[in-house]
């Protein structure tokens, strides 16, 4: 996750986005410290989508970070690993559901 976040603000930072947090290691410690824990129960929206053979929201979250990382020439490797990873399971589901 930490390298997910590390990769997100690089790419913000190179298109001129900005968010209240000022710093991605200033996010991941928001992260662990304060969001996480109360959510520690919660499944994700992918994971439902998943579970539910839907398509995920992955294009628009890991996708665009990857697209906009190409465009300033920012390498998003985790991203893309993340990405391929929701994508496999999103056509394994649908071949699944072909069957």
């Amino acid at each position: 996750m930490e390298e997910v976040i590390k990769e997100i603000y690089r790419v913000m930072e190179a298109h001129g986005y900005h968010t209240h947090w000022d710093s991605a290691d200033n996010y991941i410690s928001a992260f662990y410290e304060r969001l996480l824990p109360p959510t520690q129960g919660h499944e994700s929206s992918t994971l439902q989508d998943l579970r539910a053979r839907k398509t995920t929201e992955i294009e628009a979250l890991s996708g665009a970070v990857i697209r906009l990382g190409e465009n300033a020439d920012i390498s998003t490797p985790y991203n893309f690993m993340l990405y391929n990873m929701v994508k496999f399971l999103e056509g394994r589901n649908l071949r699944e559901s072909e069957t």
